[in-house]
């Protein structure tokens, strides 16, 4: 997608903890559902707030008031990717985003990382899906996925998962109950966010290794999570804890209340 021409966004220059050259946290995520106002702008300052966790690839999806997709997504820090977007190209008020320090199989000198870039996302499907973990065993997923002829030989986990999580969401047409479903093939620690039907997840994996905190943005105008409470406050939201081991959170701006369920034993 191309970048619009517009004045550069006004984000911190990335930073690292410690004086380290090293992020100290793989991989940042946030989800955020607005009642009033366009989410991107929401998403660029908790990204930007997250620099540390990843400075490898940044991106953004959002979802229209008619359900379609709008992305944007590029190799490099929060400030670069997104410098001369035009916030008016994204008008939709639930979205996701993620920055990405790589773990897994995939580099820049041996695969394509465009593909790689989070968050995923399926037009067809209205869904898209982003993370922070990383899973270990891939038996169960790999299994899965030839049995349903999808080739796998050059995805990593990010993308084993997302097709795991396509598969039960075709079955079931419902993304909390393919959550539910896939967890069990997604064996590592992890968090997740994910945007379909209108609604904005964010799950802990049952390890509860990696964070996941939950916030109500200022004047109760709605929601967001994100891998840390300073993807939070940096927006002014005020944070309402972190999201339990094996839980997903509901965000629904028709419902204009969190609700939780949880899918798995923490």
């Amino acid at each position: 997608m191309k970048q619009a021409e517009q004045g550069p966004i006004a984000v911190d220059p990335p930073t690292v903890p410690n004086g380290t050259d090293k992020p100290v946290e793989y991989c940042a995520v946030v989800g955020a559902v607005s009642i009033i106002y366009p989410v991107v702008p929401s998403l660029l300052f908790s990204l930007a707030a997250q620099q540390h966790r990843g400075q490898d690839s940044s991106g953004i999806v959002t979802a229209d008031f008619n359900g379609k997709l709008r992305f944007y997504r590029d190799e490099g820090t929060v400030a670069q990717v997104y410098n001369g977007l035009d916030f008016a190209d994204f008008p939709g008020r639930l979205g996701i985003g993620h920055n990405r320090y790589p773990t897994s199989r995939g580099t820049k000198s041996t695969e394509n990382t465009t593909a790689q870039i989070q968050p995923l996302f399926d037009e067809k499907l209205g869904l898209a899906f982003a993370f922070n973990g990383t899973v270990t065993i891939l038996d169960s997923m790999r299994r899965l996925l030839t049995q349903f002829r999808i080739n796998h030989e050059r995805m990593n986990d990010a993308q084993m998962m997302f097709e795991t999580l396509k598969i039960f969401l075709r079955c079931t047409g419902d993304c909390v109950t393919a959550l539910q479903l896939s967890w069990q093939y997604w064996v590592g620690a992890f968090s997740v966010v994910a945007l379909h039907d209108g609604r904005v997840l964010g799950l802990r994996g049952p390890l509860g290794i990696r964070p996941l905190e939950l916030g109500e943005l200022p004047d109760a105008s709605g929601w967001v999570v994100a891998s840390e409470t300073a993807g939070i406050t940096t927006l002014g939201g005020e944070p309402m804890g972190s999201v339990a081991p094996g839980q997903v959170v509901i965000l629904d701006p028709t419902i204009r209340e969190v609700k939780k369920r949880q899918i798995a034993p923490p």
